[in-house]
């Protein structure tokens, strides 16, 4: 019959101190000890199980065929409802790889799940657990890691793809943590590069299956950090923007799916964030990946664009331009393929920089990013002798404007970037066409007015004067607002010329304030030749002889020469004959 909890611990003290001090490892007291222990493992009394848990791992190696037992008997105590004794198990998991390495993998299996655990002390203890099976086999220990993080692909319960999940994020704060420097130490060892080329991939497939939950903390806090990504633009650095590009890629149709206003790029963001920190903070990756993938994404459209939240469209032109910044740092980098796409970023500022105006922004970065995109408009200019677009110069103005508003030294640059590129683009306009002919107002001298209009009268005899309806047609429709039929930059017909000229000379010949009468309204006064060209005044100024009003005729008679009839358009005062009057 059994004793008292303390006689019994006394017993068994005794017993295994015995098979301890006894040999060879298979003399039979060391089996009976064996045996002892894996029972105490299954007492009620925690004395006795603290016993169990520290003098297991001391006899199961030389009796195989106890080791199922022996190694039960500890993962029982790992479950144990005691805190104390569960501690004493998983220090005894690590005991059992250590007396035989075969058992290293299903221990360190084990020990991944109690990374669940709820009890920081015990989190804890598992994860010095997991660090010594890291040193004592580091290739066997990352194989059951990184099982964790990609499992196989298999079907499960959704309850299961929960544990999943959990598990696979508590992995991977756990390599991005605790275990990083050790991890590392192992990695730069001499047999250390197959070991993180397979941790490499199994965290690239991570990034790539599911998505940018764990993608920020892979690579941050694990991928940078490793020997292959030690230097500028490496390979596996360039193989990681690529995937992060990828997944970008694929988001950004999502985010943009037809129907959706003001988006917040919820799915990419992290991607070309992640992507910006290789690049242009780590430099561990080419930037001009980057910027490619920047000018021939839809990101760069006015509509695309337009659909995107004020925050979002910020956050691409920051990205944008510490890109650009990024690839101006690189001396490596073939400079036709950057010049041909700083000048896809410029051409694209007409777009993009309005944007940045509606938005204001206070924040330093994204005035940094303003003054780097200028900055480029700068250096085209003193490069390819380029001009500021029309479009983009009061867009400019704004810019200069809302720097000077913010009051910042800082910003100064901003302001002297644009005010010269404003100054440049007044100063070396775009090409443009003759400017169109205005039709002068009245000036204030009538004799000036009227020696201008006996000017403009003395036409060359090789010009066309015609009048027709045609040209008081034209004149109406352009009233209306209806651009010319003939091209400012192109020779004008001479007959329209002509009568442009006319007309302008008779409207400035006008000294009294009477509406125009009917009789001009519909048409010119003079006639057309049958031969095409007008007949022109003499040196006199008097009108041609067909021309002057027969005296024999009654006043109210029509005019043989306009044939038109118009009831007192011919009196005394009528306006063909104030005409008349003046050139007499």
């Amino acid at each position: 019959m059994p004793g008292s909890p303390a006689d019994q611990e006394r017993e068994a003290t005794d017993l295994l101190r015995r098979a301890e001090q006894s040999s060879p490892d298979t003399n039979p007291v060391r089996r009976d000890g064996l045996r002892h222990a894996i029972g105490l493992s299954h007492s009620p009394h925690a004395s006795l199980k603290h016993l169990a848990a520290r003098n297991i791992a001391k006899f199961f190696k030389a009796f195989p065929d106890l080791e199922e037992d022996a190694i039960n008997a500890i993962y029982d105590l790992c479950e144990d409802q005691d805190s104390s004794i569960r501690i004493e198990g998983y220090q005894a998991v690590v005991q059992m790889s250590k007396e035989q390495p075969k058992w290293v993998k299903r221990n360190v299996d084990v020990l991944v799940q109690l990374l669940q655990s709820d009890e920081p002390e015990e989190v804890a203890v598992v994860k010095t657990a997991l660090i010594e099976h890291l040193e004592l086999d580091s290739r066997v220990t990352l194989n059951v890691l990184c099982d964790q993080i990609v499992p196989p692909d298999e079907p499960m319960e959704d309850e299961d793809r929960v544990i999943r999940d959990r598990l696979r994020a508590l992995v991977v704060a756990f390599l991005a943590g605790e275990a990083k420097k050790p991890l590392l130490d192992r990695l730069h060892s001499q047999d250390g590069a197959k070991q993180e080329h397979a941790l490499i991939n199994v965290l690239f497939k991570a990034i790539s299956k599911f998505g940018k939950s764990d993608a920020t903390r892979i690579t941050k806090d694990i991928l940078v950090s490793l020997p292959s990504f030690n230097g500028r633009s490496t390979r596996r650095g360039n193989d990681l923007l690529r995937l992060l590009l990828e997944q970008a890629s694929a988001s950004l149709k999502d985010d943009l799916a037809p129907g959706r206003t003001s988006v917040k790029l919820e799915r990419t963001h992290d991607y070309l964030e992640l992507s910006n920190f290789l690049c242009c903070e780590k430099s561990v990756s080419d930037p001009i990946q980057l910027l490619r993938f920047y000018c021939t994404s839809s990101l760069m459209g006015k509509l695309t664009l337009q659909r995107l939240s004020t925050g979002s469209r910020l956050f691409f032109l920051v990205q944008l331009a510490d890109a650009l910044a990024a690839c101006d740092r690189r001396e490596s980098l073939e400079p036709d393929e950057l010049d041909s796409m700083r000048k896809q970023v410029v051409d694209a500022l007409s777009v993009l920089l309005p944007f940045f105006v509606q938005i204001d922004p206070s924040d330093v970065r994204a005035w940094r990013s303003c003054e780097i995109l200028l900055r480029a408009c700068q250096q085209r200019k003193e490069q390819d002798n380029w001009s500021v677009p029309g479009p983009l110069q009061p867009v400019l103005v704004d810019i200069s404007r809302l720097a000077a508003e913010q009051q910042n030294p800082d910003l100064e640059q901003v302001e002297e970037l644009s005010r010269s590129l404003i100054h440049h683009g007044l100063l070396h306009p775009l090409p443009a066409k003759p400017p169109p002919q205005r039709e002068a107002s009245a000036p204030a001298d009538p004799s000036v007015s009227k020696r201008k209009a006996e000017d403009e009268l003395r036409a060359p005899q090789d010009r066309h004067r015609t009048l027709s309806i045609r040209g008081q047609h034209a004149r109406q429709q352009q009233s209306k607002g209806q651009p010319r039929q003939h091209s400012e930059g192109r020779g004008t017909p001479p007959s329209v010329t002509a009568e442009t000229n006319l007309q302008q000379s008779l409207k400035r010949l006008r000294t009294d304030e009477e509406k125009p009468s009917l009789l001009m309204r519909m048409g010119p006064p003079l006639q057309r030749q049958p031969t095409g060209r007008g007949r022109h005044r003499s040196k006199s100024g008097s009108p041609p002889a067909q021309q002057r009003p027969d005296p024999s005729k009654p006043a109210g008679a029509p005019s043989p020469t306009l044939g038109i009839s118009i009831k007192g358009a011919a009196r005394a005062n009528s306006l063909l004959e104030r005409i008349q009057g003046d050139g007499s």
